[in-house]
């Protein structure tokens, strides 16, 4: 069965069209017009790929953001092309494949649909390109990167305080220690409930006594260790170097 617009010809479905739009229609198909867009839209798209690639490859420094603005421009620029042809070369199938009178109909319903399912997608990709350099542009700015300074150096300051404070009691205590050793011997019940409540009292996590040997090996004659860690390692080889030096650690 005929569908109703095959029993209406050509020429009267022209003539429902606006005089300016088929004087459009005509001189498009005078000059070629969708022809030279695909042309143009090809020329475009390998002009923006190729700048592209330059743009992001061809500075001097590798490690530098490219602006939010430039990097949406390059989307946008790749993108419009590279959609258009996807569209062109969809009518280009409908041209191809439709046949009779209502070749034209289908081309158009072909190609209207093809821009309802490009714009949106362009919209979407230009306003996450804006999204995502603005973000990293955020993170990435001077301003973060003088907040993570900041906070690396109170941190850093922090820690420096923390060691000053742990050597400060260290010394206080191996002075209350010296004064204990003078009445009490290092093995005696005495001296190992002082030292571990000065360990305690002093907030410490552990400590021990080290003495060098004869051999030059160092040996731990007491030590106070509130967790029970079971490591050996507990001083490194730096530190037993600096410590023979007769420098604290």
């Amino acid at each position: 069965m005929a569908s109703p617009e095959a029993a209406i010809p050509t020429s009267r479905l022209q003539r429902r069209l606006p005089r300016w739009w088929r004087r459009m229609l005509l001189l498009s198909r005078q000059i070629n017009l969708f022809r030279w867009l695909e042309i143009g839209a090809a020329l475009a798209l390998i002009l923006m790929l190729a700048s592209s690639y330059l743009t992001l490859t061809g500075g001097t420094n590798p490690r530098q953001i490219v602006p939010s603005g430039k990097a949406a421009l390059m989307l946008i620029g790749t993108l419009i092309p590279a959609m258009s042809l996807l569209v062109l070369f969809g009518r280009r199938l409908a041209i191809r494949r439709a046949g009779g009178t209502t070749a034209r109909l289908h081309v158009n319903l072909v190609f209207f649909f093809s821009l309802v399912a490009a714009i949106p997608t362009l919209l979407v990709a230009i306003f996450a390109s804006f999204l995502f350099q603005s973000g990293v542009e955020f993170w990435f700015s001077d301003n973060q990167r003088g907040i993570l300074e900041n906070a690396n150096r109170l941190a850093q300051g922090y820690y420096d305080q923390n060691q000053r404070e742990v050597a400060g009691e260290t010394v206080a205590m191996a002075s209350d220690l010296r004064f204990v050793l003078q009445q009490q011997s290092m093995a005696s019940q005495v001296f190992q409930e002082q030292y571990a409540l000065q360990v305690y009292s002093r907030g410490l996590t552990e400590s021990a006594v080290l003495r060098q040997g004869a051999n030059g090996r160092w040996e731990v004659v007491a030590i106070a260790d509130p967790d029970g860690s079971t490591r050996k390692d507990r001083i490194s080889k730096e530190a037993l170097a600096t410590l023979r030096a007769g420098e604290p650690v």
